[in-house]
């Protein structure tokens, strides 16, 4: 998740660029320099271009990578599941208590990922 720090860091230092340079805008109109606020504007809007860009991209790795592991654990554990429901009345000789603990560990995988997703969009610290 290395990536995801980096684009939160990236996030975080255009909205302040842009903050600043709104700011320079408003300062640079009711003073006497020559800089028109215009261009301050202009400045402004280009990092919040770039932090709309960059949350896209977040959003996009939310949608991929964290979903499809999501969706991949709760799979797994609901085979899992269904394999312990039968398992006593067929032949392999396999315990249910086998299939309930692997669809433990894929539940605790999905918790574990459920709470990467909520630090990355900020619902969890």
């Amino acid at each position: 998740m290395h990536q995801d720090t980096e684009l939160a860091t990236e996030v975080e230092k255009t909205i302040q660029q842009a903050d600043g340079s709104a700011y320079m805008a408003i300062f640079v109109s009711t003073s006497s320099s020559s800089t028109p606020p215009a261009r301050y504007f202009k400045d402004a809007r280009v990092e919040i271009e770039r932090c709309a860009k960059t949350m896209d991209e977040i959003a996009n790795m939310i949608d991929t990578e964290l979903a499809t592991e999501v969706e991949k654990t709760i799979q797994q554990a609901d085979g899992s599941a269904y394999m312990a429901i039968f398992t006593t009345t067929s032949t392999s000789g396999v315990p249910p208590g086998k299939y309930f603990k692997d669809a433990k560990v894929e539940i605790e995988r999905c918790a574990k990922t459920l709470d990467e997703l909520a630090v990355m969009i900020g619902m969890k610290s």
